[in-house]
């Protein structure tokens, strides 16, 4: 059940990332699906294994890995397999 509570993520599979955030490296096991509507969706799991939070108003993404509380700015759009993903801003 995806966050919404109504839809299903249908899995193929699991693979184990190693994502780069910060220049950490951080790791996970994750679903391989077909048909989301972005590349990577990060589970509750994640998000509470590196105590992650967004922090909107000061525009940075706050985790914990390895005893070290590290907050990284957001940025606008980022290059993702040679392809530019663009983030949309929050609107009032």
């Amino acid at each position: 059940m995806l966050a919404d509570g109504q839809n299903t993520l249908h899995a193929t599979g699991t693979v184990r990332l190693k994502i780069e955030i910060g220049g950490i490296t951080t790791t996970t096991e994750a679903f391989v699906a077909r048909s989301l509507c972005t590349n990577l969706i990060l589970g509750m799991n994640y998000l509470s294994r590196y105590d992650l939070e967004i922090r909107t108003k000061s525009r940075t993404l706050r985790l914990h890995v390895n005893g070290k509380q590290l907050s990284i700015p957001l940025i606008d759009s980022l290059k993702t397999n040679d392809r530019e993903t663009k983030t949309t801003s929050p609107t009032s």
